[in-house]
């Protein structure tokens, strides 16, 4: 599952691990390249490793994946996401 860092500063502007479907092992977390979207992901971190959820980070190259895809392409950022997801989930990625 991989689940969007809000940018509100508010705690309960995160989507919580705690809602997440039943059995979910593994959580990737798409921020944006700033601070913000790194004290997010480091909040929603903390709430999913508590719940007994493995986390991943994708970050994007450039500010935000929009950016990635918009400067250089559906290629280069699937690649960029391909070089971030574990191997365990690349097949999904391929599909």
């Amino acid at each position: 599952m991989i689940w969007p860092a809000s940018r509100g500063e508010s705690p309960s502007a995160f989507a919580c691990p705690c809602d997440a479907p039943f059995g979910l092992q593994r959580l990737y977390i798409a921020i944006d390249r700033d601070p913000a979207g790194r004290r997010a992901a480091e909040r929603l971190t903390i709430r999913a490793t508590e719940a007994g959820i493995a986390v991943r980070v994708l970050e994007p190259r450039l500010g935000d994946f929009n950016d990635d895809l918009r400067a250089d392409g559906l290629q280069a950022l699937r690649q960029n996401l391909a070089d971030q997801i574990g191997l365990e989930d690349r097949e999904r990625l391929e599909r």
